[in-house]
């Protein structure tokens, strides 16, 4: 996320559900819910959304899948 330029701001309002989502793990497996986090990002072509998409999951190892629709 280091190589992603936006505000500051716009960058917490990406970031904090994703870590709020991952800190409530227990709460979820307890509780039996499934354990899944969707993200939808959009906005014109060149906008930037693959790239923060990558660097999300590159920040938390996780897999990405990009649906062109």
């Amino acid at each position: 996320m280091d190589q992603i330029f936006l505000p500051t701001t716009t960058k917490n309002d990406i970031v904090e559900p994703i870590e709020t989502f991952i800190s409530l793990k227990e709460k979820y497996e307890k509780y039996g819910m499934y354990y899944k986090f969707t993200m939808m990002l959009e906005g014109k072509a060149g906008m930037g959304k693959s790239s923060i998409a990558r660097a999300i999951a590159h920040k938390y190892k996780r897999k990405l899948y990009i649906l062109n629709l």
